[in-house]
């Protein structure tokens, strides 16, 4: 008999402490993150919540960040009309010379990056805790890709989806009219820094 006990409560200690190390994992798979993605450095980045306070480092993340319900609390001076959409966010700097002292003041809580512009802000974002995307916009398979990923960030999917197709449709339109003849094209890209 006392045998039997000692076996008994041998087993209940054992489904005790593997109900415990149960409930550990099952804890850690509800705290689910907001949204993980892969940006265009290649990096993962993991947003444990919904952003309330986005930053972006260039005038042309804001029409298709707002397009898809999103706002920010700060950006780049410009003189690109696109800036009309967020005139009341702060002023960061030029896209080529972000304050980071305005850019931190705005309390972020992701920052959108123009890759190949400021990436060394992220330094200074990883010092202070602050989630940021690394973003090309070069192309128009960029544009799409980020219009996306917007799309999760403001929980409007459905927008993101209407928008890019929204655009393909107009861009067909404008195909079917071009002439069917092939032509050698060159596309200048001209800043106050240079010309490529």
């Amino acid at each position: 008999m006392k045998q039997k006990f000692l076996i008994l409560a041998c087993i209940l200690m054992i489904m005790t402490f593997a109900g415990c190390g149960k409930s550990a994992v099952e804890t850690n798979n509800t705290a689910e993150n907001f949204y993980v993605l892969k940006d265009d450095a290649k990096r993962e980045v993991v947003l444990a919540k919904k952003p309330e306070r986005i930053v972006v480092t260039s005038a042309s993340f804001l029409e298709p960040l707002y397009e898809v319900g999103g706002a920010v609390v700060g950006r780049p001076s410009s003189k690109n009309k696109s800036v009309e959409i967020a005139k009341d966010a702060q002023e960061i700097g030029t896209v080529y010379q972000i304050d980071t002292e305005k850019l931190l003041a705005c309390n972020p809580d992701l920052v959108i990056i123009n890759k190949g512009m400021n990436e060394k802000l992220s330094d200074i974002l990883d010092e202070n805790k602050i989630q940021y995307i690394i973003a090309d916009m070069k192309t128009y398979n960029d544009v799409k890709k980020n219009i996306a990923i917007f799309a999760e960030i403001t929980e409007q999917t459905e927008k993101g989806k209407n928008l890019v197709e929204e655009m393909d449709r107009k861009i067909n339109l404008i195909v079917e009219k071009l002439p069917k003849e092939k032509k050698r094209v060159a596309v200048l890209h001209s800043t106050s820094q240079g010309l490529s």
